[in-house]
């Protein structure tokens, strides 16, 4: 065959493979990773947008590949993206699931903000980071234009907050979960020899169960409760890890220097940049976007049966270890997401934020704080105290004189729920079968009464501790 022949097969091949672009899948350590990328027709559509509104942004970042992409070869010797990478971002910010925050239907605004209400605290504790903004339809977006800077500004007010519910289940002595999955690492470890269903019931006493999307999208994802920022507190000396239980297995990470990223509004498409070094207070569960670094996590984990299906998430379950003094019946836990830099993340107001969370109950028990000492009702004797209890304000009634002040926090028994461990069909204690206790504080104000204040009947204080900080120390 002519040199001729050959160069006229080149051209020949070269018009072929701009026809029909060559799919390729990009190996590990080929090409630099850039987790979160969009797709091909996204990068085409949205880059003429944005160059329009941000001007001066740095798109280039947009065009790396990740591994596991499936890319084309055309005319220009080069990769682009031509399909959705495995790590889908846009599930963890654009897909819908159960809220613990009201977002939606008449006046959802009014609880929503009530419920912020009551985590202003919790927040505050963290620098002051925000929920998860989930847009729910296009027209929650708008802009207008600064004319000091004669750029387009995103508007996102009315995007509403939502912190997706986190599942729990507690587990009656020497029960074991109802929802059977494969279990954590460590329970098949730590010298076990039962069999796994029963070596689970020995290690734990308990689960929470959270819907996440894909690893790879998010940097860091770390447990923090109302009570760990009063367990650093009360730790002596350095602080960056503070056990909470006795072998310290499970290590509260509180790094020096750690704060909250804010964007700029005009880049708040895309996450920013962070520290990169897995700086996050609370339990890790997840660093450097794949690594699970807690024994006692489970993902992906099966999904609880008989209730709704969390597609397209996946449940990550996190064990609660029996030696582990901590969490507090009554408080608030939640999920922090650190995401990795460099990917569309829909107008997040803080890196970390908020994603999901719950307050949290056993199979007998809640807590609350106490907020005034009531007097006693006329022809009535016996403490009565008003307690906020899961953020709401609820008159009850002590089991004895034990006195309390302003700022206890006091362990309240749930009375209905005492029968639980002799009544097997009853089951263990799960996050459904907490009471609304918004709703119920609605219903009792619609209640004509001539009393000062109505003494809840299914709750009492009782003369005991959960948990005090210096009993975790070693």
């Amino acid at each position: 065959m002519s040199k001729k022949d050959l160069s006229d097969l080149s051209d020949l091949l070269t018009k072929y493979e701009a026809m029909f672009p060559v799919s390729r899948t990009i190996r590990l350590n080929q090409l630099g990773s850039s987790v979160g990328s969009v797709t091909e027709g996204m990068q085409k559509r949205l880059r003429g947008y944005l160059e329009f509104i941000i001007p001066n942004f740095d798109f280039n970042r947009w065009l790396k590949i990740d591994v596991g992409d499936n890319t084309r070869k055309g005319l220009e010797h080069g990769y682009d993206v031509g399909t959705s990478l495995p790590a889908a971002s846009d599930i963890w910010y654009l897909a819908i699931c159960a809220s613990i925050l009201p977002f939606t239907g008449d006046n959802y605004q009014e609880n929503a903000a009530k419920i912020l209400g009551f985590l202003a605290k919790y927040l505050e504790r963290l620098d002051n980071i925000k929920p998860l903004k989930s847009i729910q339809k296009y027209s929650d977006l708008s802009t207008y234009m600064d004319w000091t800077t004669f750029t387009k500004v995103w508007e996102t007010d009315s995007v509403p907050h939502v912190i997706r519910e986190m599942r729990f289940e507690m587990w009656m002595l020497n029960r074991n979960t109802e929802f059977p999955s494969t279990g954590p690492k460590a329970s098949s470890e730590e010298g076990v020899t039962k069999k796994p269903e029963t070596s689970l019931g020995q290690l734990y006493c308990g689960l929470l169960s959270i819907p996440i999307g894909p690893l790879g999208v998010m940097e860091t994802l770390s447990v923090f409760s109302e009570s760990m920022g009063d367990m650093i507190d009360a730790y002596p000396g350095e602080k960056e890890k503070v056990p909470i239980s006795a072998d310290e297995a499970v290590v509260i990470s509180n790094p020096v220097g750690w704060k909250c990223v804010r964007i700029d509004v005009l880049q708040g498409l895309m996450s920013p940049m962070t520290d990169m070094e897995d700086m996050c207070p609370g339990v890790h569960l997840v660093e450097h976007g794949y690594v699970i670094m807690n024994r006692d996590a489970e993902y992906p984990a099966a999904e609880f049966t008989g209730y709704d299906k969390i597609q397209p998430f996946s449940s990550f379950r996190y064990y609660l270890r029996r030696d582990a003094k901590w969490p507090l019946p009554g408080e608030f836990i939640g999920l922090l997401a650190k995401p990795w830099p460099t990917h569309v993340w829909w107008f997040q107001e803080t890196s970390p934020f908020l994603y999901a969370g719950n307050w949290f109950e056993t199979n007998y028990y809640t807590s609350g704080i106490i907020s005034e000492i009531l007097a006693p009702l006329e022809g009535k004797v016996g403490l009565v105290y008003k307690c906020v209890v899961r953020g709401v304000e609820v008159c009850i009634a002590a089991s004895d004189f034990y006195g309390y002040v302003v700022g206890d926090r006091v362990a309240i028994l749930r009375i209905g729920d005492l029968d639980r461990f002799l009544d097997k069909t009853r089951g263990n204690f799960k996050w459904k079968e907490m009471v609304d206790l918004i709703a119920s504080e609605k219903a009792a104000k619609e209640l004509p009464s001539n009393e000062a204040y109505i003494v809840n009947s299914n709750m009492m204080i009782l003369p005991m501790s959960f948990y005090k900080a210096k009993e975790a120390l070693p």
